[in-house]
């Protein structure tokens, strides 16, 4: 046991030598060099304990500092990520706050034009009840007109053979489930379209007399005149 400790000093002895580059061991037999001292293995043990200590104080030390290092990275990528969150959802609130910004603007203008055109058919209507002469008794003079209306109910009514066609106009505006604006009066059989260049025209000169049948045709480019569910011109 007391070989082992002398061998394990002489080691510690001869690395700490090697370390300060002034030291020199020696073996001479079982002794050692005259110049060593009896504490001197203790010493460097001590010495060898005490480099090892700060050797792993300093490691951890680069631990704590590797690990708050993370900790801030982690810290800042978090950060980040809350930021870019917060932000995505602003503008999503705002597209949404701008989208029924949007959308309530859109419809007040509905509104506002329906209402307008409302009160344009009301005023239509009130105007031509009042010049629209009273319905006249069947006779010889007398044409019946049939007109067929957008939402596909008909009415019926008689005019002067001398009444123009602005007269039948007349009536349709004054019709109160009538709500179109802009329209023309149209025969099937043979298609004509009554435009303004006929309105002073009389039905018996426009060869509407005795009897007629027309339906309504909304102005829209895109429309084209559709025949009329019932057998149009047949006699009474």
């Amino acid at each position: 046991m007391g070989v082992q400790v002398v061998a394990e000093a002489r080691r510690t002895r001869r690395a700490m030598a090697g370390a300060q580059g002034g030291l020199v061991v020696t073996r001479a037999g079982r002794g050692e060099d005259d110049n060593s001292s009896p504490e001197l293995p203790h010493r460097f043990l001590t010495c060898r304990v005490a480099a090892s200590e700060e050797e792993v104080e300093e490691e951890r030390a680069r631990i704590r500092r590797r690990l708050r290092e993370e900790q801030d990275a982690e810290y800042q990528a978090t950060l980040v990520n809350d930021q870019e969150r917060d932000y995505r959802r602003q503008q999503k609130a705002l597209r949404a706050a701008r989208k029924k910004e949007e959308e309530e603007k859109a419809a007040a203008l509905v509104a506002e034009a329906a209402a307008d055109k409302e009160a344009a058919l009301e005023s239509r209507r009130c105007h031509k009840f009042a010049v629209l002469s009273p319905e006249p008794d069947p006779g010889s003079n007398i044409t019946r007109v049939r007109i067929r209306l957008p939402n596909g109910e008909h009415r019926e009514r008689r005019f002067h053979s001398s009444a123009t066609v602005q007269t039948i106009y007349d009536f349709v505006d004054s019709i109160v489930c009538f709500d179109v604006l802009a329209y023309n009066l149209v025969s099937n059989f043979p298609l004509i379209v009554y435009t303004p260049s006929t309105h002073n025209c009389t039905l018996k000169d426009i060869a509407l007399h005795p009897h007629a049948s027309l339906f309504v045709q909304v102005d829209d480019d895109d429309a084209a005149p559709t025949a009329a569910d019932d057998d149009d011109n047949d006699e009474s």
